[in-house]
């Protein structure tokens, strides 16, 4: 007979709020039977597993459950209880999960409210103060409500969800309803995988210190950076290094704000105000050395010693210390992690501390980093293998088109019905790792820029396509082909010799050109550890660098062979480097400015478009075996002229407030003939060797994209043939001055260029 999966639906009826008839869902063999219940659902103190977690969205969730009875050795002995706003969504949740044998219960977050409120509770959220310090629906914080105490936060720190009613009625589990006979629960996200026995994680409440009521994961990954990566410390961050309470390892001094503009600072008062609440809030000093990071993502709550030593009454009181003090705006993470770092300051253990052999393992970040930055902090999937969970917390989720794939081999095996046990080994086994990273290209595409064409906008407005990857897209920089792969040493010689020791630097040509001859020459001993003052600078480095000795001479005999195989690699989306592509890539593309191929007209060579002692673009695009497109994106020349100029002005202008009235200037008319002169030799030249190319070719023209972008996107599509997607094209702004208004003497110069 087909397992029975207890569902409670606790919905809100009326304004009375009485706990008063709910519907009482039975799943059995994929029917719902619904039933009347008069009373409210009590967790029992009596041998069961109880789970508690906050969701209001299904991909995340369906994983977390089933991966959960997938591992449970006595699934029926779990019960989960899902509070939420989002009903429907639960429901969909619950009918895709019917056959499994853990016990399901969605309770409705307004319920919950009232429960909480007829018990004589105002949870946070009721405040009169709560939302004050909120400018706008974007998640902004006002600049009025900053003073000598604010924590101010990055500018990437901005999520309306770190304020959400159910990232505080956390707080409030020991004293609801629901959960009132438990002396413990688990609380757990809905973005993880389990990979163990849940009876294991329960039962760790035995090995737990008196005054320690919390067991969180305390696995942290912090950004680096001098890598432009994120660097693996263990549990080895406190609240000092952590940038959660302001510090990121800096003194209390480098951390103030400097000016009202500073981000990812704190106020003159920070800190001196930190710890006088702390002294009167805890009742002992603030030491944040002494206290580890930790995440909210998998715990165990002993709600024994949380009603004992009265932890909410704590949580309340740092939460109207901070809307008296201003110290954290709500939207930032600082206000959702903080602000429960200090009220369980000195409280908490991390699982490593009280589990049993085999030790408990929550694997912290996997939505993230990425595979190349597990290798590049000297890691491999073993990590994975090794977690009982694996927290998907980031944007990368694995149910989605970013998603690691590596990372989100685990999700997909649980989705497909597979134990842990039963898929581990491929966790562990180099051939499934290199398979589930291959991306499948069907064809590429190069873009040959002139300067000021609008390209790297261009860029950011495919790479939505999810069909499209592209070098110089932002989605996720640090692992991601920059704009300037193709870039030459030569242009820009300080920026890849004195920042080796950054990840995604082995996908740039420059690198290569400068440190793959340097590599093979030495490989005897470079490649083999014996390192050389030379080689310390990019050892990091060197297990792609080494890579490259095993392939044939052909290919790295000389600057041309290496070129031809890097843009081979770039353009086949190979996996052996740090750069990714989503998995969902079935174009890929790059930028070649035409600058980068020929010499300026100061070089006393102007007709020379082919830099000495550097590769052919031209021999190598039509030289490769797929052989990518080619568009030619260009722009009328005086203009483009005009608009650089522009742009150093327009500056200068926003940097010394000047009238709008004054926001103009006057260039001399010889100077823009000889660089326009230059400049229409030069594409002249482009659009010869593209002639000569048997590459399928485009020309674009500027002025076409930037009056019907829409258009100039989809002709684009249709040539690259990528799939039709919806854009934001509000990348696409440009500086709000032409240049026929700001330029005193353009109609003169439009006059002579036109008689040249």
């Amino acid at each position: 007979m087909a397992p029975i999966l207890a569902i409670f639906s606790l919905l809100f009826l009326g304004a009375s709020a009485r706990w008063s008839e709910r519907e009482h869902f039975s799943l059995s063999a994929g029917q719902i039977r619904k039933n009347a219940t008069l009373e409210m659902p009590i967790a029992q103190n009596d041998g069961s597993i109880h789970v508690c977690i906050f969701s209001d969205r299904v991909d995340g969730l369906i994983g977390t459950l089933k991966s959960t009875a997938l591992n449970a050795k006595e699934p029926e002995k779990v019960h989960v209880w899902i509070v939420t706003d989002n009903s429907t969504a639960i429901e969909v949740v619950l009918r895709r999960l019917y056959k499994e044998k853990i016990h399901i219960h969605s309770l409705d977050l307004n319920l919950i409210n009232q429960d909480l409120i007829d018990r004589g509770i105002k949870p946070v959220w009721k405040w009169d103060t709560y939302n004050t310090s909120v400018l706008d629906d974007k998640a902004n914080f006002d600049p009025a409500w900053v003073n000598e105490n604010t924590g101010v936060p990055g500018k990437w720190d901005h999520s309306t969800m770190h304020m959400h009613p159910l990232n505080h009625l956390r707080f409030y589990i020991p004293y609801m309803t629901v959960f009132k006979k438990l002396d413990r629960i688990i609380f757990m996200d809905d973005d993880l995988i389990i990979q163990g026995d849940m009876q294991r994680a329960w039962d760790s409440k035995k090995n737990l210190k008196p005054g320690k009521l919390l067991v969180g994961a305390c696995e942290v990954w912090n950004y680096n950076d001098e890598w432009t990566a994120f660097e693996y410390v263990g549990s080895k961050s406190t609240f000092n290094s952590t940038c959660v309470l302001g510090v990121c390892g800096r003194t209390e001094e480098n951390a103030q704000c400097k000016d009202l503009a500073d981000t990812k600072c704190v106020g003159s008062n920070f800190f001196a105000n930190l710890r006088k609440r702390a002294l009167e809030i805890n009742g002992v000093p603030y030491d944040p050395n002494t206290q580890g990071e930790w995440n909210f993502g998998f715990t165990l709550f002993d709600l024994d010693q949380w009603r004992d030593l009265k932890l909410t009454d704590k949580y309340e009181k740092w939460m109207k210390a901070n809307y008296e003090d201003h110290i954290f705006p709500e939207t930032s993470l600082q206000y959702g992690l903080g602000i429960p770092f200090l009220s369980f300051y000195d409280h908490t253990s991390c699982w490593e501390d009280v589990s049993s052999h085999p030790t408990i393992h929550v694997r912290d970040g996997y939505g993230y980093i990425s595979y190349p930055e597990l290798n590049w902090n000297g890691l491999s999937t073993d990590i994975l293998a090794t977690g009982f969970v694996i927290h998907y917390d980031g944007f990368k989720k694995p149910w989605t088109l970013v998603g690691d794939p590596v990372f989100s081999l685990p999700f997909k095996r649980t989705m497909e019905g597979v134990k842990f046990n039963d898929y581990v080994k491929e966790l562990r086994d180099p051939k499934t790792i290199k398979q589930v990273q291959k991306v499948d290209v069907e064809t590429s595409f190069v873009i040959i820029a002139e300067s000021h064409t609008g390209a790297n906008r261009l860029m950011k407005i495919l790479e939505q396509n999810k069909d499209i990857c592209i070098a110089g897209g932002s989605e996720a920089p640090r692992v991601t082909f920059d704009a300037d792969a193709f870039q030459p040493y030569s242009q820009n010689s300080g920026k890849f010799s004195e920042g080796p020791g950054r990840l995604n630097m082995q996908c740039k040509w420059a690198f290569n050109e400068h440190w793959v001859p340097k590599v093979i020459e030495n490989k005897h001993n470079w490649c083999h550890g014996r390192f050389g003052h030379g080689a310390m600078r990019i050892k990091k480095h060197l297990d792609y660098l080494c890579s490259w000795t095993d392939k044939s001479p052909a290919k790295t005999e000389n600057k041309t062979g290496i070129f031809k195989e890097f843009t081979r690699m770039l353009l086949d989306v190979e996996n052996n480097w740090a750069c990714r592509c989503p998995a969902s890539t079935k174009v890929m593309g790059a930028v070649v400015f035409d600058d980068w191929i020929g010499h300026r007209p100061n070089s006393g060579d102007s007709k020379n478009f082919e830099r000495p002692n550097q590769p052919s673009i031209w021999e190598t695009l039509s030289s490769l075996e797929k052989k990518p497109k080619i568009i030619h994106l260009k722009r009328d020349i005086v203009d483009e002229i005009l608009s650089k100029n522009l742009g150093s002005k327009y500056k200068k202008w926003i940097r010394e407030e000047t009238p709008e009235d004054d926001r103009h200037f006057h260039i001399d008319e010889m100077r823009v003939m000889g660089e326009a002169s230059y400049r229409m030799e030069k594409r002249m030249e482009v659009e010869k060797q593209v002639f000569k190319m048997q590459n399928e070719a485009l020309t674009v023209d500027y002025d076409d994209c930037m009056y019907d972008v829409g258009a100039c996107v989809r002709k684009l599509e249709s040539f690259i043939g990528a799939g039709k997607a919806v854009y934001d094209f509000s990348v696409t702004q440009e500086i709000p001055y032409k240049v026929e208004d700001t330029v005193e003497n353009y109609d003169e110069i439009r006059l002579r260029a036109e008689s040249q």
